[in-house]
């Protein structure tokens, strides 16, 4: 059976095709704040501690090693919305509402409005019962903008449509680096599939790469004079998922990461490439039982992605 490729083409808004996922984001707004009001013995939304640290050092323009342990750009901005007296609640709404017009929007393009609303219904039932990470949907946004604009350079693949799709891709990586490979892979499979070769792919390529990681050269020159080194990474979150990895780990750990590996304290990339080395195969399996994992998080919902996939 041949998959098929779903990215083609996109099934036109209609004159009104703008208005339904404003209402269906106002109502997913309104929906948060009547859950909110509704329990008031729910749990609190809470910004982490340690995020509120480093971002509150940015802001002050204190530079610590701290502020190196993770991404910047959820840190400041959530110690900058705490230091305005917003209730980190809000902010926990806006992106989720954000996210649920990029979902409806994404979907809608691909194969009309009718399946734009069935994603925003799928993911208004699995979303209220996924819990209330802060986080997790503040670069779930930045995951769906990313796709969305992927989806516009796809169809237009014009300049503007390659810096807004790198552009998003880097801010994503201010908040995580799981995409860092992602423009090169996006650029290859464009390559392969005969999207262009001559001078004008070349340079929209050129144009898509440098918008996909000019983001992350302030935060290059903000750890430089800290750390002693170029890096575009944290120095924690990266570091743990490395050595985790190398270890045959498929979940990272709550604690330091370099005590897996004393030796190798600054040199977790050096440590991941030896360990995949010696054993390629078990490097392998790790990333299968990776993969299996994530899928038995919702096995529903990859379980509907697929069947879309093949149908």
């Amino acid at each position: 059976m041949r998959m098929k490729n779903i990215f083609n083409g996109s099934p036109p808004m209609g004159r009104y095709g703008y208005a339904f996922p404003a209402l269906a984001g106002l109502a997913a707004l309104l929906l948060g704040v009547l859950i909110h009001a509704s329990y008031p013995h729910l749990k609190p939304v809470l910004f982490s501690g340690e995020n509120i640290r480093s971002g509150s050092f940015l802001l002050a323009g204190v530079y610590g090693k701290a502020i190196t342990w993770d991404m910047p750009l959820y840190n400041t901005l959530a110690s900058l919305w705490l230091n305005l007296g917003i209730s980190p609640f809000y902010f926990l709404l806006a992106s989720g509402a954000g996210m649920y017009l990029l979902v409806f929007f994404t979907a809608a393009r691909l194969r009309g409005r009718k399946a734009g609303a069935a994603a925003l219904a799928l993911l208004v039932v699995f979303g209220l019962t996924s819990g209330r990470d802060i986080e997790q949907m503040f670069y779930s946004f930045f995951l769906m903008l990313s796709l969305a604009l992927l989806l516009l350079r796809r169809r237009e693949n014009t300049p503007a449509n390659n810096v807004l799709a790198g552009l998003a891709i880097g801010a994503s990586m201010l908040v995580r680096t799981p995409l860092f490979l992602l423009p090169p892979l996006v650029v290859g499979c464009d390559w392969l599939c005969g999207a262009g070769r001559g001078r004008g792919f070349l340079l929209r390529s050129a144009v898509f790469l440098a918008a996909s990681y000019v983001l992350l050269l302030p935060w290059a020159a903000v750890r430089y004079p800290l750390t002693g080194k170029i890096s575009l990474f944290d120095d924690r979150r990266a570091a743990c998922n490395l050595i985790t990895t190398a270890r045959g780990g498929i979940y990272t750990i709550a604690t330091d990461a370099y005590r897996l590996a004393p030796e190798y304290s600054g040199r977790e990339m050096e440590y991941f490439f030896r360990q995949v080395k010696a054993a390629p195969g078990f490097y392998a399996l790790t990333v299968i039982r990776r993969l299996g994992r994530i899928f038995l998080f919702n096995p529903l919902v990859f379980g509907v992605f697929l069947a879309a996939l093949w149908a």
